[in-house]
C-alpha cells in the first residue's frame, strides 16, 4: 500500500513538473519573439540595390496576388523606431491599451504610432487621445504594446508614416525585414 501511495505522489509530482517546464518553455519563446520585434522565426531581411521608395515597395507588395499575409518592418538603424506595413493577417504584438494598426491606418495621410510600455509615461495626453512627442513632432498613439514580461519591445516605437513621407523615404536607408511565407 505504501508503495502505491509513493508511486502516486511521484507521478503527480512528475506531472506537475512537466506542465511547469512546458509553460516556462512557452514563456521563453514568447520573450524571444517579443525581443525580435514580434517577428516569427521565418522572418528574413531584404537588401535593395536600386533607389526604391517605401511607397513604391509597398505598392509592389499590395499589387502582388501571391503575397497575402505578411508584415514588413523598416527598422531605423541604431534607434528604437520601426516603420510598419502589413497585408492580410499578420502577428500583432500584445497590446496593453488601445489597438494595433488597422487597414485604414496603413492608407492614412496622418502618421500614427504604437509604442512600447516604457513610453507610456512620456506620452502627452491633453484629453482622450495620447500623443508621442518625438524629434520635434507630435504623433497620435493608437496603442501601447507590452506584456507582463520585460522585453526589448517595451522600448520600441512602431510607426506608420504619412503617404507623403513614404514617397520620400528610400528603402536602402533601412533594415527591411519581411515576415510571411516565402514564395
Amino acid at each position: 500500500m505504501k508503495n502505491r501511495i509513493w508511486l502516486m505522489v511521484y507521478t503527480a509530482l512528475l506531472a506537475f513538473l512537466s506542465v511547469f517546464i512546458f509553460f516556462k518553455i512557452q514563456e521563453r519563446d514568447l520573450i524571444i519573439q517579443l525581443n525580435n520585434h514580434n517577428l516569427s522565426q521565418d522572418a528574413y531581411q531584404i537588401k535593395f540595390r536600386d533607389k526604391l521608395t517605401i511607397a513604391a515597395f509597398e505598392n509592389k507588395l499590395s499589387n502582388s496576388s501571391k503575397l497575402t499575409n505578411l508584415q514588413v518592418h523598416f527598422q531605423v538603424r541604431n534607434k528604437k523606431i520601426t516603420y510598419f506595413w502589413g497585408k492580410g493577417d499578420y502577428a500583432v504584438p500584445p497590446i496593453l491599451k488601445g489597438s494595433f494598426f488597422s487597414t485604414k491606418d496603413l492608407k492614412s495621410d496622418l502618421p500614427v504610432a504604437v509604442v512600447g510600455k516604457d513610453w507610456q509615461k512620456k506620452l502627452y495626453k491633453p484629453k482622450d487621445q495620447s500623443y508621442l512627442h518625438y524629434e520635434g513632432h507630435y504623433y497620435p498613439v493608437l496603442g501601447v504594446m507590452g506584456d507582463k514580461f520585460s522585453s526589448s519591445l517595451d522600448q520600441q516605437i512602431f510607426m506608420i508614416p504619412s503617404l507623403q513621407q513614404r514617397e520620400k523615404m528610400l528603402v536602402s536607408h533601412f533594415r527591411v525585414i519581411v515576415d510571411g511565407k516565402r514564395i
